[in-house]
């Protein structure tokens, strides 16, 4: 770690909070180091991320680097870069909802993903996760221009509003490089990201409740839409702009 950060041997990507290590001699500052190069240290993190990733367990492997268009970010490279591997697990969905008469089923708003690291590069699991379309809550540098994947007002402002990208390393794992015991570190989730969750259980459970599909039905509108060549509705529900007048329009396309 040098001077100015002794008995530092990993860090944690700024406003990501979670467990870290630090040795508190040469030998185990040595150890620890060797251990991290070899990647022989187990380290899982707990991530909330918009929609939910499918299938719901699989391993992502590419190549990361930096970005050619904006080198403050990493970016997943066909050329160069260095392998990264991220093995994750959905853990929970919220908000999923089958569909209910005229009511279409709902894509997840939101999961809760278990990230397994078998290599440790900048940004590696918001890069990854961003690359199946599935950003971290609170994440502005890699959620892009993409709205979060909530179908209500609410749901959108909290993701919107989260401050951080919603990413905390929960597990260390590894054999101690003295004394050899196996050591297992973990970290509970923090306030804020309790919260969060809290909030999207909470919203889901409304989300699938009688009382939003009868509130849904009152508001339904299907509007047919002309097109050129082709007769259409909305292939989804959508909101207007006024919260106040919402409505839901919902049908299918149809190519004549």
């Amino acid at each position: 770690g040098g001077v100015a950060r002794p008995g530092i041997v990993h860090r944690l990507d700024k406003h990501t909070s979670g467990v870290m290590v630090a040795a508190k001699s040469d030998a185990a500052h040595a150890g620890l180091s060797a251990l991290f190069a070899a990647h022989d240290i187990e380290r899982t993190y707990i991530a909330l991320v918009r929609g939910a990733p499918q299938p719901e367990k699989g391993r992502i492997v590419s190549n990361l680097g930096r970005s050619t268009g904006d080198r403050k970010k990493m970016a997943v490279l066909r050329v160069g870069g260095r392998e990264a591997i991220t093995d994750y697990v959905v853990e929970a969905m919220f908000g999923a909802s089958p569909r209910k008469g005229s009511r279409p089923a709902a894509p997840p708003l939101a999961a809760r993903v278990a990230c397994t690291l078998h290599t440790g590069r900048t940004h590696q699991i918001r890069v990854h996760l961003a690359s199946l379309s599935h950003p971290l809550v609170g994440d502005a540098t890699y959620a892009g221009s993409r709205r979060p994947a909530c179908g209500r007002p609410e749901a959108r402002a909290a993701a919107r509003a989260f401050p951080r990208p919603a990413l905390h390393a929960a597990r260390l794992a590894f054999r101690h490089p003295v004394d050899g015991r196996w050591l297992a570190l973990e970290s509970p989730l923090p306030e804020d990201l309790v919260a969060l969750k809290r909030f999207e259980e909470v919203f889901a459970a409304y989300y699938n409740s009688e009382e939003f599909t009868v509130q849904w039905r009152r508001t339904l509108s299907v509007r047919p839409l002309r097109l050129a060549g082709a007769t259409s509705h909305m292939s989804a529900y959508d909101q207007s702009a006024s919260s106040s007048t919402r409505k839901y329009r919902l049908g299918t396309l149809r190519m004549e």
